[in-house]
């Protein structure tokens, strides 16, 4: 029998198919933090990468989500979702595992490495997954859902790097990203035993002659009018842009000048984030 989404009187934490969700999501969320240090760090231990090749790393990584974002909303607006993200899962977990394979047969090599960070795909889970959560929950749920997968999302930002950091100085950088083709595993895992019932996009009447590029023209018409998703746009473009230049010279500068072990440069990236989880909790306390 194909699971219902869940209705508005039964609580989250009794819908099985949620349930599965975040408890993927979370997994995954951890172990792509610990590739946010345990990357760089393979990078610069295992490859000797210098400022110029780590700047093209952070390129490969995120120049995906500068071509192709627009286009893969238009293309999760067209197919069935689930499948979608299961198989983004599983290349995702042979990407990183070829490099985790590459590394310890002493086969990796920085235009490798390259190449499947640029080819990973994690762009069209990321703009896929939160459309895909209203087909678990009802409307009235939406927000307690978002919030708990928000929540994990922070968590994984403070615990992630400093696990990374963890298990690059047990383990080695490699073995740390071994951890995330396991977590791509698991939330592929999770997502199959889904059985919720997701509706067929019904294709418009005019999407033949329209396209993709007139749904891109038209999303960002909508954006560019709303004042609210402008002033959003433009804060996350100028934060974006600055906050990865640090991060991808830090981890080069925190190695090769200042000497430090993965721990401490995992524990460094955690503590600005649990800062401002405990000043946002403690600004909600109650004051007498």
């Amino acid at each position: 029998m194909t699971a219902q989404v869940a209705s508005a009187a039964r609580p989250l934490s009794r819908s099985p198919d949620f349930l599965k969700l975040w408890s993927g999501q979370t997994v995954s969320l951890f172990g792509s933090y610990i590739t946010e240090l345990a990357l760089p760090l393979t990078a610069v231990l295992v490859l000797h990468a210098g400022a110029g090749q780590m700047g093209l790393l952070g390129t490969a990584r995120w120049l995906p989500y500068l071509l192709f974002t627009l286009w893969v909303g238009a293309l999760a607006d067209r197919v069935r979702r689930l499948p979608l993200l299961i198989g983004v899962d599983i290349g995702r977990a042979i990407a990183m595992g070829t490099i985790v394979t590459l590394a310890l047969t002493g086969h990796l090599t920085f235009g490798l490495l390259l190449v499947l960070v640029f080819v990973a795909m994690t762009v069209v889970f990321d703009v896929s997954w939160y459309s895909f959560v209203p087909c678990v929950v009802s409307r009235e749920q939406l927000i307690g859902a978002n919030s708990r997968l928000q929540a994990s999302n922070s968590v994984a930002q403070v615990g992630g790097p400093s696990l990374g950091g963890l298990l690059v100085q047990v383990a080695t950088a490699p073995y740390a990203l071994l951890a995330d083709a396991i977590s791509f595993v698991v939330s592929a895992a999770s997502l199959l035993s889904i059985r919720v019932e997701e509706p067929k996009p019904e294709p418009e009447p005019d999407t033949a002659v329209r396209g993709s590029l007139a749904r891109i023209r038209e999303g960002l018409s909508i954006t560019y009018r709303n004042p609210f998703l402008r002033a959003f746009a433009g804060v996350a473009g100028f934060y974006n842009l600055f906050d990865q230049w640090i991060l991808t010279l830090f981890v080069l500068y925190a190695v090769r000048k200042l000497g430090m072990t993965g721990s401490s440069i995992g524990l460094v990236l955690c503590v600005p984030l649990t800062t401002a989880i405990a000043t946002y909790l403690a600004d909600r306390v109650p004051r007498p």
